[in-house]
């Protein structure tokens, strides 16, 4: 998780604004989920239009790329 709030403060500098996409690896796609269910927090995935999968984290979906490394950010 920490990966993912690094980037969404990179962006949020330059842009003013969080980040709409970020994709990642596998290991942080079930790192954030199992942070949802440990703080039992909504879980909100979906299909997106080009048929990866999305899941919403703060004010960014997080788009699974199992086509790169596990850790991938």
């Amino acid at each position: 998780m920490a990966q993912i709030r690094e980037q969404q403060r990179v962006w949020l500098k330059s842009a003013h604004k969080f980040p709409d996409y970020i994709e990642v690896g596998v290991s942080v796609w079930e790192g954030i989920y199992d942070w949802h269910v440990l703080h039992q927090q909504p879980i909100s995935i979906a299909r997106m239009p080009d048929g990866r999968y999305g899941m919403v984290f703060m004010f960014t979906t997080l788009l699974l790329r199992p086509d790169q490394p596990s850790d991938f950010v």
